[in-house]
């Protein structure tokens, strides 16, 4: 599929399967060089994508070096993109005393980005992380990434965006710093899609042949708590058996579990967020009472079919880790337009197409799927 192509090209750091990378090459970028520590997710991002991959742990590995090995030392129409490990931010987090003190060293692999800000000087930056990076107790980590930033001579903009307000049926929050060298502050898309009109999990899920998508061995929730699925409305969670929504008898105290305890989708609203771990009774379950599948898990994060996932449980892991291609490809559309990369009128007829609220899923896989590579390395 035929877009407005970019120059400039994209190092991209966390990569792990390559969704935000996708949304790049549907903005109109090249990946020059994507870094990741999962050898094997790095064999799925090679498949998918068709960019050089280095793999290693990027603490280990001298920017200096790379950069220099890559060509593009002190390059300044280069864009650097990155999400580092969300665990030590996340929501989740909180139930874990040290994560909770700020003590996970994976923390430090936001300051391992800032290196390679500092070596590579690139035109511009983007790093994607939960919206735990703002909690005060991570002052000091938010602090550095702006101090750094300004001291290397970058504008520095954040916002939290929710994916279900660009087109992905998911309500994910995230947070992305974007830094644009000298004084141009970035100014981040609008949404795209009303909180009235949001594309759904039935639009994503409901329709999906099931020769692609298979019974899963361990679909079906076992344990104490099973037996309460089936009870819970659409759209609601282990709330409904506390006595403040008046069940006779009370099975939780209020607000003792945490939020995705039983909690089951409404197949007219967006998704929850989709974790990259699957904990006992944590969902978000589909309506039919079960776990959701793999195939279903993609496309909630919208990732095109044809995209190669890898095998069970891993596959889940990469997918709940990434960025959404569709979001990642408004943002970074837009970005180009803002460093004069491109005109606003030149949008991508591909990203237009994407973002039609007539569209059908199946037909959004496609379009999104023309950007995957081939075998031979071409778009499929």
């Amino acid at each position: 599929m035929k877009t407005n192509h970019s120059s400039i090209p994209i190092f991209s750091l966390f990569s792990g399967i390559g969704g935000f990378d996708l949304g790049a090459k549907i903005a109109g970028f090249n990946i020059c060089a994507a870094i990741d520590i999962d050898e094997n997710a790095l064999r799925l991002y090679s498949s998918a994508i068709g960019s050089k991959t280095i793999q290693g742990r990027i603490e280990d590995i001298n920017p200096k070096k790379v950069i220099l090995n890559l060509g593009i030392k002190n390059n300044l129409g280069t864009i650097l993109i990155g999400g580092p490990p969300c665990t030590g931010f996340s929501h989740a987090g909180f139930w874990i005393e040290k994560k909770r003190n700020g003590k996970d060293h994976q923390i430090n692999r936001i300051s391992d980005f800032l290196e390679y800000v500092k070596e590579l000087r690139p035109i511009a930056f983007v790093i994607e992380n939960v919206p735990g990076l703002l909690f005060q107790n991570y002052k000091s980590i938010f602090e550095k990434i702006i101090n750094i930033s300004k001291d290397t001579g970058y504008t520095i903009s954040y916002k939290i965006l929710n994916a279900a307000h660009y087109g992905i049926p998911q309500s994910r929050r995230r947070v992305f710093f974007v830094g644009i060298r000298g004084n141009h502050k970035f100014i981040f898309p609008k949404p795209t899609f009303s909180p009235e009109r949001p594309r759904t999990t039935r639009w994503a899920i409901a329709n999906i042949p099931i020769k692609n998508n298979p019974p899963e061995s361990d679909e079906n929730l076992q344990g104490k708590y099973s037996h309460l699925l089936p009870l819970i409305p659409l759209g609601d969670n282990y709330l409904y058996f506390t006595a403040q929504r008046g069940f006779p008898k009370p099975l939780f105290e209020w607000r003792t579990r945490y939020w995705s305890f039983l909690l089951k989708l409404h197949p007219d609203k967006p998704s929850p967020t989709i974790p990259a771990q699957r904990i006992s009774n944590n969902g978000p379950f589909h309506w039919d009472n079960r776990r959701l599948r793999i195939r279903e898990i993609s496309r909630l994060q919208g990732f095109p079919d044809n995209y190669s996932i890898g095998t069970l449980p891993k596959s889940r892991v990469y997918l709940g880790n990434a960025v959404p291609p569709l979001l990642s490809a408004q943002l970074l559309w837009e970005l180009r337009v803002q460093i004069g990369d491109a005109k606003q009128s030149e949008v991508p007829n591909a990203l237009v197409k994407s973002l039609s609220y007539d569209i059908s899923a199946d037909k959004l896989s496609d379009i999104i799927g023309n950007f995957v590579v081939t075998d031979d390395g071409s778009r499929s």
